[in-house]
C-alpha cells in the first residue's frame, strides 16, 4: 500500500451536479449532468459518460448545506472504468466565502 498524497481529505458525496465545459476565453460552450463522487478543500471528483480532457475548464453547480454555489475547475486526471469516465477536479478561483462554505460542510 502507497502512502496517501493528498493535502485533504476527500469525503463521499453522491450529488448530481449541473456543468459546463468553458472556452479559453472562460464562456460555457457544452453542459449536461453528472455525478459527484466525493469532494475535498481543494477539489471534486466526478463521474460521466463523455471523456473531458486533462487541463479543460468547467464551472459547475453545487450544492452545499442549504446553498447552492457556482464552482470553477480545472481537470486534473482522468481514468476510464467500464464506459465511464472518471475524472480528478481542482478548484480554482474560489471566493473566500464560497471556500469557507466548503470547508464548514466537507472538512470536518
Amino acid at each position: 500500500m502507497y502512502p496517501e498524497k493528498r493535502a485533504y481529505k476527500r469525503f463521499d458525496s453522491n450529488l448530481f451536479i449541473s456543468y459546463s465545459l468553458l472556452n479559453e476565453m472562460g464562456t460555457p460552450v457544452l453542459g449536461g449532468m453528472t455525478m459527484a463522487l466525493n469532494i475535498s478543500r481543494n477539489g471534486i471528483m466526478i463521474e460521466n459518460r463523455n471523456q473531458i480532457d486533462k487541463g479543460e475548464k468547467l464551472e459547475w453547480m453545487i450544492a452545499v448545506g442549504n446553498e447552492t454555489i457556482k464552482v470553477r475547475g480545472i481537470v486534473r486526471h482522468v481514468e476510464s472504468e467500464q464506459e465511464q469516465f472518471r475524472m480528478g477536479i481542482e478548484f480554482v478561483d474560489l471566493a473566500p466565502d464560497v471556500q469557507a462554505l466548503i470547508d464548514k460542510f466537507y472538512t470536518s
